[in-house]
């Protein structure tokens, strides 16, 4: 489950249009191909659930619910973390 979700968020910052490229030899990307294998991963995906869908209510409009719960777990740790006092803004971010 580790590597599965380790490929997924690597997945998530390459931003590549399919999934299957990432395998192919054109886009092959070493990290995620030889840590799990295409059919693995989409075997996986098609059974991996965070919710029972059965629970989510019929009139939902959130379209992230089923993962609003670890989303909002993960957002209330990083705003545990310490914050930088000392800053310092580059003048090409901001226009003088």
């Amino acid at each position: 489950m580790k590597i599965f979700v380790g490929v997924h968020l690597l997945i998530g910052c390459l931003k590549q249009t399919r999934i299957r490229l990432h395998w192919t030899s054109d886009f092959r990307v070493n990290l995620i191909a030889d840590s799990i294998s295409r059919n693995r991963i989409f075997e996986l995906r098609s059974c991996f659930h965070v919710i029972n869908n059965n629970e989510i209510p019929v009139n939902n409009k959130d379209k992230f619910i089923k993962v609003r719960l670890h989303y909002d777990s993960f957002l209330k740790h990083c705003k545990t973390l310490p914050k930088d006092t000392n800053l310092s803004i580059d003048e090409q971010v901001i226009q003088f």
